[in-house]
């Protein structure tokens, strides 16, 4: 069986998913790409820290969730932020790369977010995705799935 055939869920297998980023940093060589993941990772969290920060400026709910040990989720998500108007995703994509996710809805940082976004773009490391079926539907529809220790006010007192 080989590496990806044995990490897909079937019917039968009640086993909790193996994280794709557990599988990508334990692979034999590949340094080039265990080294860029380790960056892209780095940089996601000074964009988090960032778009947090400028966010705060206006107390608002957010949600944000850490999944790199959380196996009863994506395969492929390692961490997930969403506020009324911003969107940040890292995941482990299945070629082992790790890339990040984002969208924007009427975002008053959105210039500032996209000065920091925009060399990963170059380098195919960042995708600007659409949320479905918009993206406040999106937003409002978070709580209702994701366990309340998530969901959060960021900013104010």
């Amino acid at each position: 069986m080989n590496e990806i055939t044995h990490r897909l869920p079937t019917s039968g297998n009640k086993q909790p998913l193996r994280k794709q980023w557990k599988v990508a940093v334990s692979r034999f060589g590949h340094t080039t790409q265990k080294l860029n993941n380790r960056i892209v990772e780095g940089n996601f969290r000074e964009i988090l820290a960032k778009a947090k920060k400028l966010l705060s400026q206006h107390p608002q709910t957010v949600f944000e969730r850490d999944q790199r040990e959380d196996s009863s989720h994506s395969t492929y998500t390692m961490h997930s932020f969403l506020s009324p108007s911003f969107y940040l995703n890292l995941d482990c994509c299945p070629d082992f790369n790790y890339c990040i996710k984002y969208a924007f809805c009427n975002c008053p940082y959105e210039g500032e977010l996209r000065k920091l976004l925009n060399c990963y773009l170059l380098q195919g490391k960042a995708k600007e995705v659409e949320l479905k079926p918009t993206f406040q539907a999106f937003y409002n529809d978070v709580p209702s799935f994701q366990h309340k220790k998530y969901v959060f006010v960021l900013g104010g007192k």
